[in-house]
């Protein structure tokens, strides 16, 4: 059996590493920035003075690029170091390139102000909102031009920013249901609705399939087994007829209003207070509690041999045909988090931590 042999490229401001103690890069869907940690050994000060000079200081480059013998090192992670530890061995901590969401500070300005014409105001999107702060911050938006409420798209008739990051608003805009990500191993910022790789938003290049007792990843060379599966939880789906969902105005100025998802039953009702209401967001309140209340649950990770080219947001198939609660033969999943993990002892690991199974 022939062994596989990780391989790695790594460059810290213009210095291409050769050595290192351990590299951990998460990847998440759920954290503006995505990290990485780069641990290094003890460096004799020729060393340590030779990584000062090419970069390796808060604020340079970073790019990390995993893989194995017989496959090119696949790009996971691209961004800016953030800290450098002031003692030996050296802890490099680095964010991807959504850290600029975070230190851009922006210009007052507010959005759908009032405009000559017979319609007067004008409402704006929150994805046209999205695209100015994204932009501002120096990184290409990535935005599925719905202008549709019905898949989560909002209109505002006034919005502003002051002295705020893009982060921060777009913090504020994920009130749509909507995620904001940095692509990893770009400088493209999506901004749209979840799961953009099942949804066809963005390009899945392949649908990876874990079975309990083997991994195999369509179309390239890796094929082994799945180290821990065992600690993932399934809970089965409540099987719910209908979810009714109540929004009351934070402010207490407009009506309370109400919308429903499905016709059978049981039936289960929802209360919320929002700032900013309406039927259709009460009506997406609805869809997406009736979608998750009839899903399948799994909670936990699993544990693979490093695979480089699995990215957060994707979805899965996890096939176990001898257990029936955990989805039978053809389960699909989708990746909250990915996080791979390197190093001389340890190889090349990679953690899928798992959420839900859409039905």
């Amino acid at each position: 059996m022939p062994v596989l042999v990780p391989l790695f490229d790594i460059y810290l401001g213009s210095c291409k590493l050769r050595a290192f103690k351990q590299i951990k890069v998460k990847l998440s869907r759920l954290l503006p920035c995505d990290s990485a940690e780069i641990n290094l050994p003890f460096l004799a000060d020729t060393d340590l003075g030779k990584l000062k000079k090419n970069g390796v200081v808060s604020g340079g480059q970073v790019e990390i690029a995993l893989g194995w013998d017989g496959v090119d090192p696949e790009i996971v992670f691209s961004g800016v170091i953030t800290k450098v530890s002031p003692e030996q061995p050296l802890k490099i901590t680095c964010a991807d390139h959504g850290q600029a969401l975070k230190e851009t500070y922006l210009d007052k300005k507010t959005f759908s102000q009032k405009k000559e014409g017979p319609l007067g105001a004008e409402e704006s999107w929150y994805s046209e909102i999205a695209h100015y702060v994204i932009s501002k911050a120096g990184l290409t938006p990535v935005i599925p031009n719905t202008h549709d409420e019905s898949e989560g798209d909002i209109k505002r008739k006034s919005f502003s920013v002051d002295a705020q990051t893009p982060a921060q608003v777009l913090e504020k805009l994920r009130e749509s249901g909507w995620d904001f990500f940095v692509i990893p191993g770009t400088k493209k910022c999506y901004f749209g609705p979840p799961w953009p790789y099942a949804r066809g938003i963005l390009k899945q290049d392949k649908l990876f399939r874990y079975a309990f007792e083997a991994l195999k990843n369509q179309g390239h060379i890796i094929a082994a087994p799945i180290i821990e599966p065992k600690s993932l939880t399934f809970t089965p789906a409540d099987k719910v007829g209908k979810v009714i969902v109540h929004l009351t105005d934070a402010d207490f100025v407009k009506p309370a209003v109400t919308a429903e998802f499905g016709d059978g039953k049981p039936v289960k009702e929802y209360s919320f207070t929002d700032s900013e209401i309406s039927e259709n967001k009460a009506r997406i309140r609805a869809r997406n509690l009736f979608l998750k209340l009839n899903s399948t649950t799994v909670k936990g990770e699993i544990k693979v041999f490093g695979n480089q080219f699995i990215k957060h947001s994707e979805q899965i198939i996890v096939r176990d045909p001898k257990h029936q609660e955990r989805g039978g033969a053809d389960m699909r999943l989708w990746l909250d988090e990915v996080t791979h993990l390197i190093s001389p002892t340890e190889g090349f690991r990679t953690f899928l931590k798992l959420c839900l199974a859409k039905q």
